[in-house]
């Protein structure tokens, strides 16, 4: 059997021991290492062909990296696993390539030369320093790289995060971050990272006093304060966040934010009262006020002792549902205030029926309305039953003079004699295509009419989607459908 069926069979590795001494040189020098190593793990401990797959891969084997590989894969030979690390250290060149020495060989001091040799950020000399015996003169020698490279206070936190609990670099980097704090927030690291130390944490406190500015800062002085230090400093904290210069928007998320019946609560109350002075504001605090009771009714109060147009008193009747007494200040109130025709539909419409406001919202839109398109927003915005929606449709009838106009009195009423009289004014006026067009759909059982609205049409298409609508509204078999399609042709060869 030829070895590739062979080796398709039983497997690669079982396969070359099956033909072992069949195989021609060439089979041999055509292997590659990863081959070899196949070769190498399956074999016989102590045969031949284990040994001579070791002498291939030594051969074969030339970069640090696959070296690298072969110590990890082969984790239960200790033979291989030895070769590959004297490989390793022969082949190693980088600063990542000795402390891959340096995992595999804890305590290998020649590792530990090459990788200072090597190193140069701070990571890779906190890496030896790790490593280095206690007290030794490498220790030392990386604490004092360490310390010519790390030059700010983030980066000392980094290295003291790094640092084991209590150790020398620990305190090292305590120290340095001390020295080098400038900022509240560095200060507020220092003041948090120091919980046994109270002469530091006491000088932090004052750091974070001096340096404070924003709101957040304040606050968190304030919060430290009510922890740890008593009222004295919160006191003055709170006294600090009230003389900051914020904008409304601020102090209502302070608001939100704080805990119900805290003296920051309170304070951020204070100032919304202080800053919220026009019916918008307080309308806004009103919709966004959420969970909170409190707010809701006093943004509530504001808003009616600040309403003084029509439309600030229309949005109170709408949100006085469950308050009638409220709702009828409302309309007294917008009534006094109404000037538009626009105004005076509102009422209309928000007014018990039969009632005097009614009539005299009726009485008004009589005098202030000029135009057939107050009528039709009119007539849209009532019921149809209604006195207004009867006096719309006679004043549209009176006041309608285009095209347009007309079709919107047919399409508004339901009787026969204003439909008629609507239709005449349509054809009267029709001018354009789609005016054809209106009037044709219009006459719906009137055979005469619709023809002769489309001849009309006929005479004044021009588009192809023009002639597309006469195309499908012609008779079948039509001379008129005919001339459709030539006309579309004839457009859509054009295009």
């Amino acid at each position: 059997m030829r070895f590739e069926k062979l080796a398709q069979k039983v497997g690669f590795v079982t396969a070359v021991l099956i033909k072992e001494n069949e195989l021609t040189d060439s089979f041999w020098q055509g292997l590659d290492y990863h081959q070899w190593l196949k070769i190498y793990g399956d074999s016989s401990s102590n045969s031949g062909l284990k040994q001579r797959a070791l002498a291939k891969i030594k051969e074969l084997v030339t970069t640090f990296s696959q070296w690298v590989d072969i110590y990890r894969d082969f984790a239960s030979d200790v033979e291989l696993r030895q070769l590959a690390l004297e490989k390793m250290k022969e082949l190693a060149f980088t600063f990542s390539d000795w402390f891959e020495v340096s995992e595999r060989t804890l305590g290998d001091q020649l590792a530990l030369t090459k990788m200072a040799e090597r190193a140069a950020g701070s990571d890779q000399w906190l890496i030896i320093y790790a490593r280095a015996s206690y007290g030794s003169d490498l220790e030392q020698f990386a604490l004092n790289r360490i310390e010519e490279l790390v030059t700010t206070f983030d980066q000392w936190l980094d290295v003291h995060r790094a640092a084991d609990r209590d150790s020398k670099l620990e305190q090292f980097a305590w120290k340095k971050m001390k020295e080098l704090a400038t900022t509240f927030e560095q200060w507020r690291t220092l003041y948090a990272k120091s919980p046994g130390d109270i002469e530091l944490k006491q000088l932090a406190l004052e750091k974070m006093k001096e340096l404070a500015a924003t709101l957040d800062q304040w606050l968190k002085v304030y919060r430290i304060a009510s922890s740890d230090w008593g009222r004295e400093l919160k006191q003055f904290a709170l006294n600090k966040v009230k003389e900051l210069v914020l904008p409304l928007d601020v102090w209502l998320k302070m608001y939100e934010d704080m805990q119900e019946g805290s003296e920051l609560e309170q304070l951020a109350l204070e100032k919304i009262k202080e800053l919220a002075t026009t019916f918008d504001q307080w309308l806004y605090i009103y919709r966004t006020s959420g969970r909170d009771n409190k707010l809701e009714q006093l943004a509530w109060k504001k808003i009616q002792e600040l309403a003084s147009t029509f439309d600030q008193w229309l949005t109170i009747y709408g949100k006085a549902y469950s308050n009638i007494e409220l709702q009828q200040l409302a309309l007294d109130k917008m009534r006094e205030l109404a000037a538009t025709f626009e105004q005076w539909l509102v009422l209309y419409k928000d007014a018990p029926d039969n009632s005097e406001l009614k009539q005299l919202a009726l009485d008004k839109m009589r005098e202030l309305v000029t135009t057939f398109d107050q009528w039709l927003e009119a007539f849209n915005e009532v019921p149809r039953d209604s006195i207004l929606s009867l006096l719309a449709r006679k004043k549209m009838k009176e006041l309608a003079v285009t095209f347009d106009h007309w079709l919107a009195v047919y399409e508004k009423s339901s009787i026969g004699i204003e439909l008629q009289l609507a239709l005449e004014k349509m054809r009267e006026l029709a001018a354009t295509f789609e005016q054809w067009l209106e009037v044709y759909k219009k006459h719906h059982y009137d055979k005469v009419l619709r023809q002769f609205a489309l001849n009309q049409m006929v005479e004044l298409a021009v588009t192809f989607d023009q002639w597309l609508v006469l195309y499908k509204e012609a008779p079948d078999n039509s001379e008129l459908k005919q001339i459709a399609l030539d006309k579309m042709r004839e457009l859509a060869a054009d295009d």
